[in-house]
C-alpha cells in the first residue's frame, strides 16, 4: 500500500501556478519590507522604482541601503 499521488503524472499547469505563486509571494513580501522599512522607519515615500529599478539598489545613501537591506531580509525569509 504504496501512496501514488501523482507520482507518474506530469502537469503543466501546476508547475506554472507554483511558479506564479511562488513570484507574488516574492514581490508581495518585497513590498512589505521596503514599506516597513522605508516609509515607516524611514519616512521616505513609497515607489514601484524600488523594486524594479537597479538605480535604487545602491549603498551611496540612506534610502539606497534601505532598499539592499529590503532585499537581503526578503531573500532571507
Amino acid at each position: 500500500m504504496s501512496g501514488s499521488f501523482r507520482i507518474a503524472i506530469w502537469d503543466p499547469p501546476l508547475i506554472i501556478s507554483q511558479i506564479v505563486a511562488v513570484q507574488c509571494i516574492m514581490y508581495v513580501s518585497l513590498g512589505l519590507w521596503i514599506i516597513i522599512l522605508l516609509n515607516v522607519l524611514a519616512g521616505h515615500p513609497v515607489s514601484i522604482d524600488y523594486i524594479f529599478k537597479y538605480q535604487e539598489v545602491n549603498v551611496k545613501d540612506v534610502s539606497g541601503r534601505l532598499v539592499v537591506a529590503c532585499f537581503l531580509l526578503n531573500s532571507l525569509i
